[in-house]
């Protein structure tokens, strides 16, 4: 009878770490690194929400940029102030950027879930503006917080970076940033 109650409990266990495992790198119901530039305004309007996804890096489609107006796992936070979702060449998301319009209380509850489940981190920055970084595997977690201001002009806002993707993305913006160079200097050289 031991037997079967520990592979009873031996089968629980696995299946809640398969479970876990399935949602580590998961945030507000998107995945860096995973969820793909099509499924996202599928996923925003199944909530409720809306996004525009007309947006790309310096306006080229070469790296798309979805911008996010409604989501309902980013409104559980506070009034959502700007919510942007990145993506590499391949349409693979790469950042979440979301902030809220906070006088402190969502900081405090954003920083107390990540201390409990990533550490505690040191803050870095100065003046207004304070930063403390996190690690969840292949993601970077920045919590940001703004003090300028009162009340509702205070901002928090949180970053989630798939950091194996960064060098396939910069490439990329170093691509198009020539472009832009070299368009503009085809409009001035007859000139100078």
């Amino acid at each position: 009878m031991s037997k079967i109650k520990s592979r009873l409990f031996l089968t629980a266990f696995l299946s809640l770490l398969l479970v876990a495992s399935a949602q580590a790198g998961t945030y507000f119901g998107l995945t860096p690194g995973d969820t793909t530039y099509k499924s996202v305004p599928e996923i925003v309007r199944k909530s409720g929400g809306r996004c525009n996804d007309q947006f790309g890096y310096k306006g080229y489609g070469d790296l798309p940029v979805i911008r996010v107006d409604a989501y309902g796992p980013f409104e559980k936070y506070g009034a959502l102030d700007e919510a942007w979702l990145q993506f590499t060449p391949s349409g693979k998301l790469h950042q979440i950027y979301v902030s809220w319009f906070d006088e402190g209380q969502s900081f405090r509850t954003i920083k107390d879930a990540l201390e409990v489940k990533y550490g505690h981190a040191s803050p870095h920055g100065f003046g207004f503006n304070q930063e403390y970084e996190y690690r969840d595997g292949k993601v970077a977690i920045i919590l940001g917080r703004n003090t300028f201001g009162f009340g509702r002009d205070q901002k928090t806002s949180l970053t989630y970076t798939h950091t194996p993707s960064a060098g396939e993305v910069e490439a990329m913006k170093k691509k198009i940033e020539a472009k832009i160079r070299n368009a503009n200097a085809a409009k001035a050289a007859g000139d100078l």
